[in-house]
């Protein structure tokens, strides 16, 4: 770990069978970490133990398994709960951080009015293969003649210092914790696993809060040939769709619905958007919205 010094940081790392990768992960964590954070690793239920291994070989790192499965979004505000640093960092179990990355991140996060920073993401494969990583900074949606999916598209480098980006990935992301909790953390209405990152840095924007990417700092992010879970292609789509309807105008909204009616699961995936709390959410949240996903858009040139 480095010297303390800036705020203190808490690092919440949601697991679920990560197997050989979780404990690399944290390794790399700590020796980027300054001496008075925390690392709390939240075993969502995990059966391969890969969690409760490291139990003892990591002096400051917690393992917290919750009573039930959490999935993504859930899992992150449990950890973030239970998080005591002024800046909150969000880490996959299966990432490759480089020592002195945290320094370059909290100093974009100091910026007036930034709600939340992230590195450039590049992606790694297991073994390791020597060859130039291909490297996202930040995300976008892709044009609406795409809408139905809101299919995520890993941006370019725009510059050699930090700049606004629409959405952020959570597999690496560094929140403060303040404006965390005063946009509500992460949608636990998002099922298991997709979109829930997209849905916080919408939030975060339309909340008057500011998402950077920080080019300069690079985080390796594990592909995996297959995950250790199912992805139902239904509830992936209903986070879609529950995430239109939470933020988006009701012409925008009517627009994504008649593009997704062709898409498999449609009926399921709205029967449960319909019958759970989005409409009260909706209502939640754009009673709190300073700018409106018109504004949202236009700004980063997605409509």
């Amino acid at each position: 770990m480095t010297p303390a010094s800036g705020p203190t940081v808490s690092v919440v790392v949601p697991a679920y069978n990560e197997g050989a990768s979780l404990a690399p992960t944290i390794g790399s964590l700590l020796g980027c970490l300054p001496a008075d954070a925390e690392v709390i690793v939240v075993d969502d239920r995990s059966t391969d133990d890969s969690a409760l291994a490291l139990t003892g070989r990591f002096p400051g790192v917690t393992v917290r398994r919750p009573a039930s499965r959490l999935g993504s979004a859930g899992a992150r505000n449990f950890g973030a709960r239970l998080a005591r640093g002024e800046v909150v960092v969000f880490a996959d179990g299966h990432v490759e951080v480089v020592a002195d990355s945290l320094g370059p991140l909290l100093v974009a996060a100091a910026q007036p009015g930034v709600g939340a920073v992230a590195p450039a993401i590049s992606f790694m494969r297991r073994p390791f293969v020597r060859r130039p990583r291909p490297k996202g900074y930040g995300g976008r949606w892709g044009r609406w003649h795409d809408a139905a999916r809101l299919t995520w598209t890993w941006g370019r480098r725009q510059a050699d210092v930090p700049y606004p980006v629409p959405l952020l990935s959570g597999c690496f992301v560094a929140v403060w914790r303040a404006a965390f909790h005063d946009v509500g953390g992460f949608d636990e209405g998002m099922i298991g696993w997709g979109h829930e990152d997209a849905e916080l840095s919408v939030r975060l924007w339309t909340f008057g809060y500011h998402c950077l990417v920080v080019p300069s700092v690079e985080v390796s992010h594990e592909l995996r040939p297959t995950r250790p879970y199912h992805i139902d292609p239904t509830l992936v789509l209903h986070n879609v769709l529950r995430m239109a309807v939470i933020h988006f105008s009701q012409a925008r909204l009517a627009r994504l619905l008649a593009q997704a009616r062709a898409r498999f699961g449609f009926a399921s995936a709205l029967s449960k958007v319909m019958t759970g709390d989005a409409w009260a959410r909706r209502r939640e949240v754009q009673f709190r919205q300073r700018l409106d996903d018109d504004w949202f858009f236009d700004r980063f040139g997605m409509d």
